[in-house]
């Protein structure tokens, strides 16, 4: 009876899996690895100071009200996740726990220093049925032999769209018939060209059609081999020189971009849902637009996952156990859930999708849509690759050469194999370290 009235006492804080497998015993049910997890996560006496960096103040409260002998200190430094590497490298100064999202987590794929949350006592491969695959993949190590992070947010790319204008000039409007629509590239390019005649544009640049229409691949895989030189991105690339033939992209400073939004003028709007929470208050949908943007799954064929954190234990903390259980409690709770969900974030942990707070989502600025519903239904769909060291260089490059390739018009495949030769050329000597790091050469 004291298990029962221990799990009624924690029930608002950690959320425990609704499918048991039936076995013997009391109550004729056993218990999965994720509920093992939850349930270590509870009975764990822990104590002492926890030193959190990156992390959200209604969750870190949470867990203290969990664990009333924990006490987080949260001070970070303005860049913690740069503060995270000199510490490695110094060999002290880190903290216990530390938030790293997905354009910097590269930074440690290499590197020593953080713990391997596959060895115990993390025992981390436990838990892996219970987290999308795409997520925990990119939380591994370079080399793929270690667990560097346990993921606690995905973000799939989207689109945003004037409901309201679609349907004004004949289009489909409601979200899924959006999502099928746009799915057809030849129906989405119909359909902006005779809005653009209506003075309707649909992109901020030129190179985000490249960024929706191609994988969200990055420039090579952990072995270091060359990625973008296949069929899709010569295809991505022949979009947007469609796109800068009918002149679709409205390309201006911040300010100006926000007021397109507010007057009609652009009409649709990428990013990754997780940062869309205040779109509705701060972007284009104030005054006589307040309810008539909707969400929809990105145009021309494309689903793609855009933007992750995890949470890493640097080696040379001090708190290690009370570092492990915070992790799990910012991925797996019910609490942190419902804080994430506020900024329509979603955890990774799929037994998540089913709480309330994600199947009962409901945005006034979306017209009432269930934001966080469709976000589980495009992540599902998503694939993201993990960045390497090589991703900065890589990314610059390929950003001034598709621009000035689209812009000379030339054949999108010899722009993509200028690309590659440029950068096999000038990455070359940062390849050959990381691949040595690696062991690989």
């Amino acid at each position: 009876m004291h298990g029962v009235k221990r799990m009624k006492l924690i029930a608002s804080l950690l959320f425990i899996s609704l499918t048991v497998s039936a076995c013997g015993g009391s109550g004729g049910s056993e218990k999965t690895p994720a509920d093992e997890a939850k349930a270590a996560v509870a009975k764990k006496e822990l104590s002492g100071t926890l030193v959190v960096w990156g992390d959200s103040p209604a969750v870190s409260e949470a867990f203290m009200k969990l664990h009333p002998n924990v006490k987080i200190e949260s001070s970070a430094p303005k860049e913690h996740v740069d503060a995270v590497v000199v510490a490695l490298a110094a060999g002290n100064g880190a903290p216990d726990v530390a938030r790293v999202w997905e354009a910097h987590l590269w930074k440690f794929g290499t590197a020593s220093g953080l713990e391997d949350l596959y060895a115990p006592p993390y025992n981390a491969k436990e838990l892996e049925k219970d987290f999308l695959p795409a997520a925990w993949n990119l939380s591994k190590s370079m080399d793929e032999k270690r667990l560097i992070g346990l993921p606690y947010t995905y973000s799939p790319y989207v689109m945003l769209y004037r409901n309201d204008i679609f349907e004004q000039n004949g289009f489909p409007s409601k979200p899924d018939e959006v999502s099928k629509f746009v799915s057809d590239p030849e129906n989405f390019f119909d359909m902006a060209k005779k809005l653009r005649q209506k003075g309707h544009y649909m992109f901020r640049r030129l190179s985000e059609v490249t960024d929706i229409a191609a994988p969200h691949t990055s420039f090579y895989d952990r072995s270091m081999k060359y990625l973008r030189n296949g069929d899709t991105y010569v295809k991505a690339i022949d979009f947007a020189k469609r796109a800068a033939q009918l002149d679709l992209a409205f390309t201006a400073s911040k300010e100006e971009t926000d007021q397109a939004l507010n007057s009609g003028k652009l009409i649709t709007y990428f990013n990754l849902l997780g940062s869309l929470g205040s779109f509705y208050e701060k972007g284009g949908n104030k005054a006589d637009n307040m309810g008539n943007w909707r969400l929809a799954q990105l145009p021309l064929g494309s689903a793609k996952g855009w933007g992750f954190d995890v949470y890493v234990i640097p080696s040379q903390g001090k708190n290690k156990e009370a570092a492990w259980e915070y992790a799990k409690f910012a991925a797996m709770s019910e609490v942190a859930t419902e804080e994430y969900v506020k900024s329509l974030r979603l955890s990774p942990y799929m037994p998540s999708w089913e709480l309330p707070a994600v199947k009962n989502n409901s945005i006034a600025g979306f017209g009432g849509q269930n934001a966080a519903a469709f976000g589980v239904e495009a992540i599902k769909k998503s694939q993201m690759s993990p960045r390497t060291p090589a991703y900065a260089d890589a990314s610059k490059i390929w950003a001034e050469m598709l621009e000035e390739g689209i812009k000379k018009n030339q054949d999108s495949r010899a722009i993509l194999t200028q690309i590659e030769e440029t950068m096999e050329r000038q990455l070359n000597g940062l390849k050959a370290d990381i691949q040595k790091s690696l062991g690989t050469k």
